[in-house]
């Protein structure tokens, strides 16, 4: 091992394993956040939306769309782990925030456009609902930012 003052510390690298972990542990507050019982803002039932593209049966839905939002809650924490990686931003939480604020932007008018054209649209999309999207992709970034740890 060199110990030199004068090397360049070691980068750090993309660590898949610790990325999909921390998408998966993540997505579970967002979707707490979307579906809120704590607010008297309309819900987003995002697992019920995501499974009714598929299917009318709720039960099934609702299992088929919890696998989803799963699969893409780790599918974005690789992205913006990638993200990271390539040098945009860093590992913190602040990136992790902000990162959470664009995609849930994206992702509002991304949901605002899947909703009129849903074959069994299970809700209305409002302002309220973006605001609630947004701010659930930020608790996602964040905790995303602070769970992810880099190979060195």
């Amino acid at each position: 091992m060199d110990h030199n003052i004068f090397s360049e510390p070691k980068k750090q690298r993309l660590n898949a394993q610790s990325a999909s972990f921390s998408g998966i542990i993540s997505t579970l507050p967002m979707t707490l956040v979307l579906l809120h019982p704590f607010v008297k803002l309309p819900e987003v039932d995002i697992c019920r939306i995501l499974g009714r593209l598929f299917t009318p049966v709720d039960r099934i839905a609702l299992v088929l769309g919890a696998i989803l939002h799963l699969l893409a809650g780790i599918l974005f924490a690789l992205s913006y782990t990638w993200t990271w990686d390539k040098g945009l931003g860093k590992v913190s939480l602040l990136s992790g925030a902000s990162f959470g604020a664009v995609h849930g932007i994206i992702a509002s008018v991304l949901m605002k456009q899947l909703l009129t054209v849903h074959p069994r649209r299970p809700q209305v999309w409002g302002l309220s609902n973006s605001v609630i999207y947004v701010a659930a992709h930020i608790v996602y970034g964040t905790v995303v930012a602070g769970l992810y740890r880099p190979r060195r």
